[in-house]
């Protein structure tokens, strides 16, 4: 984000002792400079980017004013709390992460799912990613379908599958990529049934989720209404602060990522994402829906 652009015109070419002025106003008010042949400089003088887009030997980094971008941070006393119990955490664990990242809302704050729309929403889940792992192993398609479709039609859940999900089943050639990014969220659903009380405790995000344990938590059920009746929800503490550590893990992964750095302390950054996005769901964060939610940091 741009404050303010400075424009400096020369009727003949620019001296060296002009070129020292210019790099003098760059540092006092921390700029970037952009020369007429093409040429992009930090504050220091030091090359960003060259006319032909190749990197320079700037360490620049580019930074914007949060409180610009997201506008003001809506603070509480639960939320700071929240907030420092979860740098507390990555500071033992040898995480990075950022004080500008803002807090969550407090749990009166947020919009927190039904137990029975989160335990519909797992059942559909679970056999729709069933299903984009047949297409993705190069199953039997229509085999597949006929089974899986039958199947939420037992469970009384094909309603809360999302567009894209009912889009993708009944695709009489369903896309080889959208099948693998379904598969992943298996994470999102191994999140649905943790909270449903089916998953004791979220281990850390290195390793993929137990995925036949996952589908066995519903395949023994012969009907939504024997799941349901085996139910021990958590409390909306519990989520809050799962929602808030696995926010701020997505912090972590995604700046490793951008300074080319591998995630830290071996996490998986798709499997973060997806138990972001499961969380962030069940508080009803910003009020997005499933395919919306935004997973900027």
């Amino acid at each position: 984000m741009l404050y303010t652009v400075i424009a400096i015109e020369c009727e003949n070419d620019i001296k060296d002792e002009q070129m020292q002025l210019c790099l003098s106003l760059l540092l006092t008010i921390g700029g970037i400079g952009f020369l007429p042949n093409g040429t992009l400089l930090d504050k220091e003088g030091a090359v960003i980017v060259y006319p032909d887009g190749q990197s320079g030997p700037s360490n620049f980094r580019p930074y914007a004013c949060t409180q610009k971008v997201r506008g003001q941070e809506a603070t509480s006393e639960e939320g700071h709390q929240r907030k420092n119990k979860t740098i507390a955490y990555l500071k033992e664990n040898g995480i990075p992460y950022t004080d500008s990242l803002p807090q969550l809302p407090p749990i009166g704050a947020c919009q927190l799912k039904a137990k029975e729309d989160i335990a519909r929403r797992a059942v559909a889940l679970l056999f729709v990613i069933q299903f984009a792992c047949d297409v993705a192993q190069g199953e039997n398609v229509e085999e597949s379908r006929d089974f899986f479709i039958n199947m939420l039609h037992k469970y009384e859940v094909e309603a809360n599958l999302t567009d894209n999900e009912r889009a993708f089943l009944y695709d009489q050639q369903p896309n080889a990529q959208e099948a693998i990014n379904i598969s992943w969220q298996y994470e999102a659903y191994w999140i649905l049934i943790w909270v449903l009380g089916f998953v004791k405790e979220l281990d850390f995000p290195d390793e993929v989720c137990d995925c036949e344990y996952a589908i066995q938590v519903i395949s023994n059920c012969e009907t939504f209404e024997q799941f349901y009746l085996q139910i021990m929800m958590r409390s909306q503490k519990e989520i809050m602060d799962e929602a808030d550590k696995i926010f701020r893990l997505h912090w972590a992964c995604v700046d490793n990522r951008i300074q080319e750095r591998p995630a830290p302390v071996g996490m998986n950054e798709s499997i973060v994402m997806e138990r972001r996005r499961g969380l962030f769901w069940l508080i009803g964060h910003q009020n997005e829906e499933w395919v919306t939610l935004s997973m900027e940091t």
